[in-house]
Order: C-alpha cells, then sequence, then structure tokens
C-alpha cells in the first residue's frame, strides 16, 4: 500500500521502562531576550464581532533548512480594512548560526506579503520537495506559499486552492492513498463584512456577541493532491455544513484507511470515512458527535492521544466555559466518554479553551494535558458568566488514570490572558518541547521548557531527523500520533515527538 504518511512514537506507548518519579515543570516567557517582537491584529477591541474573537494563528517551520525551527505567525486585520492588515510575519530562527535562541523578521527576505485577514497557517510538504510549504486559512480566498530554498512563492491560483469566505484550519494527510499530501479546510460561517450580523443575542442574561448561531455555516472542502502541484476540490462529502474549527486526518483505528476527525463549534462533531468513493459522516455511530450526555459541544481545539496505551487513537476536545472539555476513548472502534473517568471535567468548567496538547511536561513517561485558554465575550466575569474574560493554561498532569491539576503553577502558566493558539518545538534544541503563543491582540511570546528529570532529558529528536514531510501549525488545534503504529499526518500546532533513548 503506498502511502506518504508519517509514524511517530510516544512514550505511553513506548516499551522503555520508564521511572516513576516526577520531574519539575518550568515553563518560562523568555520573549524579551529571543527577538520576536510582535502583537497580533484581529479586528478590534472590545470585539462587537465574531470574527474578531477567534484569534491569529502560528506555525513552527523550518523554512530555511538550516535545523532549527523557525515560526510563522498568520496574522488579522481590522473590520473597515480586511484585505491591508499589519499582516503575517515570518520570524527567522538564528540558533544554528549563533549558538543563541534569537529571531529576526525574515518576511521580506522570504518573499512573503500576506496581508489579507488571516486565521491559521498549516506547514506541510506539499510538493514533497524536502523543505516545508505553508498553507494559510483566511476570512477571504485561502492562499498557498510554495518554498523554494528558504523563499516562498504564493502558488493559490495555479494549484487551485483559493477557498473562497471564512476558512479557519487545514489539515494534511493522504486522503486518497495516491503517495501525496492532501488538505481538509475546516470553514466557519458566511460571512460579510459590508453586513455584519447585529441581532441581539444574550448569553447568561448578559447581551453578547452574534453568532455562530443563527448565521450560515459553510460545508468544509477536501483539496486532493493531483500530484503535479494542481488541487482538485472534492464534492463528495455527505457531511451536514457546520461551524467547523479544526480537522486532523489520520489512521484513528489502525485499520489502514484514513478517518477525517472534525471539531464543530456548537454542533456535533464529524468522523469522515471513506466508503465507495464518497466520505460519510459515521461520527453518531462511532460516539464522536458529542459528549456523553448527547450534547453537542463547542469543539474548539482538539488534541490526539492513546491514554490508555491500546495504539488507538483517543480525542481530547476543549469547550466553551459552563461545559466541560471532554476525552473521548476508543474502545472497540467506538469513541466512549471518558472525562469523569480520568477526572478532566470539572477543572475545565470556568474555562474555555482553545489550543490544546497531550504533552509529556515533567518528564515522567506518560503526557501531560495542557490548555489555553480565553473567553470570547469581553463582559465575561465570574458574577456574570461564572467565568472571567482573561484566563490562564490548565495544565493537568497525569497520574495514573487520572489528570490532576497542577497546583504548583506560576508565572506564564499562572498568568490570565487571552491565549488563542500555540505552535509546539524545540526550538533551542536541548531536547524538549518549547511554546510559541498567540493571544488574541496580544504578543506572541515564546515559553521556554526548562522542566528537569533525574532520568529522562527530553522527548524530541534533532530538527534533522525529523521526517521531510512536516506539519504546522493552525489556530484552534494540536494534534499528537501516538503509536509507531500511527498512520497520519498531524494538522496544527506541533512538531514530532519521540523518547530520548
Amino acid at each position: 500500500m503506498k502511502r506518504l504518511l508519517l509514524t511517530l512514537l510516544l512514550p505511553i506507548a513506548c516499551e522503555q521502562e520508564v521511572s516513576p518519579a516526577r520531574g519539575t515543570v518550568e515553563l518560562v516567557d523568555i520573549t524579551s531576550r529571543t527577538g520576536l517582537v510582535f502583537k497580533t491584529t484581529c479586528g478590534s477591541q472590545p470585539s462587537t464581532q465574531i470574527v474578531e474573537v477567534n484569534g491569529p494563528g502560528v506555525a513552527m517551520l523550518d523554512h530555511d533548512s538550516d535545523g532549527d525551527l523557525d515560526v510563522f505567525i498568520a496574522n488579522g486585520a481590522t473590520m473597515d480594512s480586511p484585505e491591508t492588515g499589519p499582516g503575517c510575519r515570518l520570524f527567522r530562527n538564528e540558533l544554528t548560526e549563533t549558538g543563541t535562541l534569537r529571531f529576526i523578521d525574515a518576511t521580506q527576505d522570504a518573499g512573503i506579503s500576506i496581508t489579507r485577514w488571516t486565521t491559521s497557517a498549516t506547514a506541510t510538504d506539499i510538493d514533497a520537495d524536502g523543505d516545508a510549504d505553508l498553507y494559510v486559512t483566511c476570512i477571504g480566498p485561502d492562499i498557498l506559499l510554495r518554498n523554494d530554498g528558504g523563499s516562498f512563492v504564493d502558488i493559490t491560483n495555479e494549484a487551485g486552492v483559493d477557498v473562497p469566505n471564512w476558512s479557519t484550519g487545514a489539515a494534511p494527510g493522504d486522503a486518497d492513498d495516491d503517495g501525496d499530501l492532501d488538505l481538509y479546510i475546516t470553514r466557519y460561517v458566511d460571512w460579510d463584512f459590508n453586513s455584519p450580523p447585529v441581532p441581539p443575542v444574550t448569553f447568561k442574561g448578559e447581551q453578547v456577541i452574534a453568532g455562530p448561531t443563527g448565521l450560515r455555516p459553510l460545508p468544509d472542502i477536501l483539496l486532493l493532491n493531483d500530484g503535479n502541484g494542481v488541487f482538485t476540490k472534492v464534492p463528495a462529502i455527505k457531511a451536514r455544513a457546520s461551524y467547523s474549527l479544526n480537522a486532523v486526518m489520520l489512521d484513528a483505528d489502525n485499520d489502514g484507511q484514513i478517518e477525517i476527525l472534525v471539531g464543530n463549534d456548537g454542533m456535533a462533531n464529524h468522523l469522515l470515512e471513506l466508503e465507495d468513493g464518497i466520505w460519510r459522516d459515521v461520527a453518531h455511530e462511532r460516539g464522536f458527535a458529542t459528549n456523553m450526555a448527547g450534547a453537542e459541544q463547542a469543539t474548539m481545539g482538539m488534541a490526539i492521544g492513546d491514554v490508555d496505551g491500546d495504539g488507538n487513537a483517543d480525542v481530547f476536545t476543549s469547550n466553551f466555559s459552563s461545559d466541560t472539555n471532554t476525552l473521548l476513548v476508543q474502545e472497540d472502534g467506538y469513541f466512549v466518554d471518558r472525562t469523569n473517568l480520568y477526572a478532566i471535567g470539572g477543572p475545565s468548567r470556568a474555562r474555555l479553551g482553545w489550543t490544546s496538547r497531550f504533552i509529556d511536561l515533567d518528564h515522567d513517561g506518560d503526557e501531560d494535558l495542557l490548555t489555553l485558554n480565553g473567553h470570547v465575550y469581553p463582559n465575561a466575569s465570574p458574577s456574570t458568566m461564572d467565568s472571567s474574560y482573561r484566563q490562564s493554561p490548565l495544565l493537568l498532569l497525569r497520574e495514573g488514570n487520572r489528570f490532576i491539576p497542577y497546583h504548583e503553577a506560576s508565572g506564564w502558566l499562572a498568568e490570565a490572558r487571552l491565549d488563542r493558539a500555540a505552535a509546539f518545538g524545540d526550538l533551542d534544541s536541548d531536547g524538549d518541547l518549547d511554546i510559541i503563543t498567540v493571544e488574541l491582540h496580544g504578543p506572541v511570546r515564546v515559553i521556554e521548557n526548562r522542566a528537569h528529570h533525574p532520568d529522562r532529558r527530553g522527548v524530541v529528536r534533532s530538527i534533522s531527523d525529523m521526517p521531510g514531510s512536516k506539519c504546522g501549525s493552525g489556530n484552534h488545534a494540536a494534534w499528537h500520533l501516538p503509536t509507531a503504529d500511527f498512520q497520519g499526518c498531524s494538522a496544527p500546532q506541533q512538531h514530532w515527538t519521540e523518547p530520548r533513548r
């Protein structure tokens, strides 16, 4: 079977003996000394329209093939000038050249001139030439940048990927099993900057921003790579048009067939399987559509892991405030809500979650859960909505069959912000995962992972050992493929990880 797919190893599924001792968790904001100085734009503050709350995106990639990870910021614009915003930015990592983690703005040198309102970025090797290209989703036609030796060329029109209106993310993978990377594009609502919605909407008795409920959802689009630089839009998707925010393509149940998992905002999630040439939604049949109460949740982010070590994908979703985040564990091919079993629900009720990630932050051999948070309603407060507007990240440490809130949080982990997206990768080549975060109307931050474990140095390979096809990061999700048997190309917010041996 011919596949252009990636194989990953995670600590949970590794056969090596792991020390039971727990190391320290130390995530330090080192932005000021790295030179990565940038403040994002997403409309204006306070937000009055739904386009102003979802925030920008971020991707890590080695754009110049020098062996370290660079950073691309998908930036927004303003309501009165959605096509001519401050623009996206590419920051080049100078670690290889200077020995110091420091970034310089390489946007112009790399030929990037995107000023449209963008929402996410995915770095992946579309043309299979060994370097990372960039697919940038937008409110307006999406953009595909081909990497030619460190400089980018806009090939949107010739590639046929100018997906219109409001896209929120792009998930790469080999959907048609022909050996190249295709793209699944999630789309949100039918949006017109000239006539934004104005109906009064209330939440917990407070007047709030309109949408997405009441607005027309857009159908997602599957772009099939023809292998010659051109993509074909696939209409044969039998799924209800929904408010889609994130997706991942992967062989979730190890049956040799790619599935597409789609997280929707306030609507049932999708699980698409290919049957007789048509992608059909089987989420209800497989238990992926809702939580165990049958509630359709606001899936703002997803993370893929293997919490029970059986080699199949389990899915964590971050959701709206006054609801719980959800853990769906695969059992005999079906997803079962194990939120309560793993004690995940309670700590998340007062938070509105976005990017989430299974990541071993205490280096004890199992994966913890990190979720970025921040509300969408500027008038949110504990007294009005049981939830603050600005919120700190939520770190849950894995201890046996439970996830325990990390109560020793300080610094970056304890600060309340409007975080939205994040990318994970080894920026300083010290063997652990660092983080780039983007805040709504706030600074991009460089978070250094200084975790120490007496028996375990880190969990990532050198960038030089990474597969040629790299997936990057988008707006609201982080995919982590759990075992060596897992096949698929992970989408937003991460790089490849495996245990140190």
